[in-house]
């Protein structure tokens, strides 16, 4: 008898806090407006997950016959 007083007692409790938790209002946009991105790439992605278009930031390279070429960005 105690056992099943208990049990009770706490599906009511759980019951009263489900409503408690869904009775709270629910924000869905961001809080605030981030000023700064930072990424060393970008990609944008199809509903299938494929890479649809890429910014990336190459490193500077210095090629075997001596020219360097400097950081870039490259769209792809």
């Amino acid at each position: 008898m105690k056992t099943q007083r208990f049990l009770i007692g706490l599906t009511v409790g759980n019951l009263v806090l489900l409503m408690f938790v869904l009775a709270q209002p629910q924000t869905l946009g961001a809080e605030g407006v981030v000023p700064v991105l930072r990424a060393n790439a970008l990609e944008i992605l199809d509903e299938r997950g494929n890479v649809r278009a890429r910014i990336n930031v190459e490193a500077s390279v210095t090629m075997p016959d001596g020219k360097t070429y400097p950081e870039a960005v490259v769209f792809g």
